[in-house]
Order: structure tokens, then C-alpha cells, then sequence
């Protein structure tokens, strides 16, 4: 995870991960990379145009698809925001805290 600036200013830890994962948006499965993650959101390089604001799912594992907001596009990465509720948030961050990579969640 950053330890700088921008990383002060964030609710939650990051964690760059840099591992293969799948974003869904409208319906369509797009193999992507996890760039970074914390439990309000991630970062991902995507070889497809997104939309900002669109919703979309992140497929970390087989176990676990997380709602999200598209709410940041470049040709370098997208940002999602998860819609997730508290609880999950707290369940993400103690993930990300042990090491536990998202692949495994």
C-alpha cells in the first residue's frame, strides 16, 4: 500500500496488487488488471472503453463479485468505487490489513 500523500487522505488502506480479475459491465465479462485495491474501491487497467458512472461488478475470485461505480477512466486505469455496506467494508479492509490476497477472498 502508498504510505504518501494521497494515501493519507484516503478512508481506507490500499493495497497495489497487480493481479488478473474480471470488471462485468452490461453484462459484459472483460479480463482486467487489479491495480490496487482497498475497501472503497479499486483501480484496474481495462483494454475497453468504459463509461463514467456506469455501474459494474469486480470479480476478485470465484467467491467474490463486488457492485461497483465506474468513477474514473484513462487509457492507463479505471477507478471503481464499491457499493458495498459497511460491514463488507470492514470484512475488505481486515483482508487487505492481514496480506489476504483478493484472489483468495
Amino acid at each position: 500500500y502508498k504510505m504518501n500523500g494521497e494515501a493519507e487522505r484516503r478512508a481506507h488502506m490500499r493495497w497495489s496488487v497487480g493481479t488478473p480479475a474480471v470488471v462485468v459491465v452490461q453484462g459484459r465479462r472483460t479480463p482486467c488488471l487489479l491495480r490496487d485495491i482497498s475497501a472503497g474501491g479499486a483501480a484496474i487497467s481495462i483494454g475497453v472503453a468504459a463509461q463514467t458512472g456506469e455501474a459494474a461488478d469486480l470479480v476478485v475470485s470465484q467467491a467474490c463479485s463486488i457492485p461497483s461505480k465506474i468513477v474514473r477512466v484513462s487509457k492507463l486505469e479505471s477507478g471503481l468505487e464499491f457499493k458495498i455496506d459497511e460491514n463488507q467494508m470492514r470484512e475488505f479492509d481486515q483482508y487487505i490489513i492481514g496480506g489476504i490476497d483478493p484472489s483468495d477472498w
